[in-house]
């Protein structure tokens, strides 16, 4: 064995054990699923208002909502949604509190490579994730409240609220701290239902009671209209609960739109995708070799290098390269910098993103070219960008083909994760995001750079290399399941492994690799919009 191949093994073992680890570890970490699970729970509480049978202010509880608002409540079903929320949170809650289990195992017995940037991520993500469970624990409160099982509530807010909470301290004096505001809340919250609440309020802050405690204007959407409007109707303002019924019932249209763009809109979507799967599949049959998913599946590429090029290319390039010494080298400079990534939010931490992708995809790129160097040029249908074929139509083909397939195998894979696996940490920095320049930053980086990169060396180069050793399908699954174990997540496995196998299916079809990328950039641009339109409704 010469060194290069000595070489080429070690760095292979090494990227194996990464990855592997890499994967481990995803699965003591919260899907971003089951946050966007909560924030739909969040908005589709503000159109369907209170449970019609308990209404605890039945003065906000039917709001005039227009015609999609109608739709929306006919689709999600009116009568259990406080039900539903509260499972959502609950479920919710038990991922997130074992993933805080296992911030807190990693901090107490820290590995000694860890650096003190890493150390205080893990800091950072365990008060974050201190605060949303916090945030859980009040808003659980709040939903067995509504379904007026007030000692269970009492009994969710009691660990949240501070051994020194008065009510009228905290009235006049709000925290400027998360997590003791959260307290606070809790207090106020536990407060408003009790039996004898109207008189305690009274009782405790006089004429200052017409005020609204800016605890309860740090909630969001229908909590927080849920709250005020307790506080109001103990108070007897029957204005300004008037007021906030008029509020409610613009924003539950305006929250109307977005539930119908991020669930009816694609359903539109699913209901072309699977008319088109069931074409492509009775047309197999009835046209056989003819077939558009027959067509050019049993044309092989002329492949002039061996295995061991492929394998280089993506130990070295891809895993090596992008997985080890990019996010080193970029850990290095910043430090030097002074800069320190994990407290770096908005547009700086877009921009850093944004570069290390392209610290990423550019030796990536290069180590690709200078491995195949000595065949160049390449014979058609190698690395084809055509503009001038049927992309297009492939391209949004594929992406209505995907829909349906993908959005089915993740109903299975939710079932068996239950919440857990890890998602792209990307999803969740940009729920947090509210920066246009960021958000612009984004996008470039998951529905142009990414696409561009990933089809370039996992469907142009990897998908006909297989071709070497396996049939043009057989291909196509190998390179989807590399693609979707490249993404680190083993929640996002056998999604993103069904996506893999439509892009190489497209490219497979049509060898012009516009197609792939054209799908890929709009399946990513599809994901951030529904982030985008679902985080306002979120914790």
């Amino acid at each position: 064995m010469d060194i290069k191949r000595l070489l080429l093994t070690i760095l292979t073992v090494l990227c194996v054990s990464v990855t592997g680890l890499s994967l481990v570890s995803s699965l003591n970490e919260t899907q971003i699923q089951s946050r966007l699970e909560l924030y739909q729970t969040n908005l589709l509480l503000r159109v369907v208002g209170l449970d019609s049978d308990r209404p605890v202010a039945p003065e906000i509880m039917d709001v005039s909502i227009d015609s999609i608002g109608q739709a929306v409540r006919a689709g999600f079903g009116q009568s259990n949604a406080v039900q539903q929320s509260l499972s959502a949170y609950e479920t919710f809650r038990k991922s997130a509190e074992a993933s805080l289990e296992t911030f807190n195992e990693r901090l107490d017995n820290p590995d000694d490579t860890i650096t003190a940037e890493e150390l205080f991520t893990l800091q950072t993500e365990i008060k974050q994730q201190t605060q949303v469970l916090a945030e859980v624990d009040l808003r659980i409160g709040l939903l067995l409240a509504v379904k007026q099982e007030r000692e269970l509530a009492q009994k969710q807010w009691n660990p949240l609220v501070p051994d020194s909470f008065t009510l009228k301290d905290a009235v006049n004096n709000p925290a400027k701290e998360p997590l003791e505001l959260v307290g606070q809340t809790a207090g106020i919250a536990s407060v408003l239902w009790r039996d004898d609440a109207g008189d305690v309020i009274q009782q405790t802050l006089g004429n200052a009671a017409k005020m609204v405690p800016a605890q309860l204007q740090e909630l969001d959407g229908w909590f927080e209209d849920l709250a005020i409007a307790r506080w109001l109707t103990l108070t007897d303002q029957t204005d300004a609960l008037a007021n906030l019924k008029a509020s409610a019932t613009a924003q539950a249209n305006r929250t109307a739109i977005k539930l119908a763009t991020v669930n009816f809109v694609p359903i539109i979507g699913l209901i072309i995708g699977v008319g088109l799967l069931i074409f492509l599949v009775i047309q197999r049959f009835v046209q056989k070799s003819q077939a558009l998913l027959a067509l050019n599946a049993t044309e092989s590429w002329d492949i002039p290098w061996s295995n061991e090029t492929v394998l280089q290319v993506f130990v070295v390039g891809f895993f090596f390269v992008g997985q080890l010494v990019t996010p080193l080298l970029l850990g290095l400079t910043t430090s030097a910098l002074g800069i320190n990534r994990a407290a770096l939010t908005g547009l700086p931490k877009a921009s850093i993103i944004l570069l290390g992708y392209g610290f990423l995809s550019i030796p990536g790129l290069w180590v690709l070219r200078y491995s195949i160097r000595e065949y160049w040029p390449l014979a058609k249908p190698w690395f084809d960008y055509n503009f001038r074929d049927r992309w297009f139509r492939w391209g949004i083909g594929g992406y209505a083909l995907a829909l349906p397939l993908v959005v089915g195998i993740s109903l299975v894979n939710q079932l068996l994760w239950q919440g857990r696996g890890g998602s792209n940490p990307i999803l969740g920095i940009i729920l947090e995001n509210r920066d246009p320049w960021a958000i612009a930053a984004f996008f470039l980086t998951a529905s142009i750079a990414a696409p561009l990169f990933e089809e370039t060396l996992f469907r142009g180069f990897l998908l006909p290399s297989l071709t070497r050793s396996l049939s043009p399908w057989g291909a196509v699954v190998v390179s989807a399941l590399v693609f979707a174990i490249a993404h680190l997540s083993l929640s996002e496995v056998l999604p993103l492994t069904v996506l893999g196998i439509v892009l190489g299916g497209v490219y497979l079809r049509t060898r012009n690799l516009v197609a792939p990328i054209l799908l890929h950039g709009l399946w990513n641009s599809g994901t951030l919009i529904s982030l985008l339109v679902l985080s306002n409704g979120g914790i």
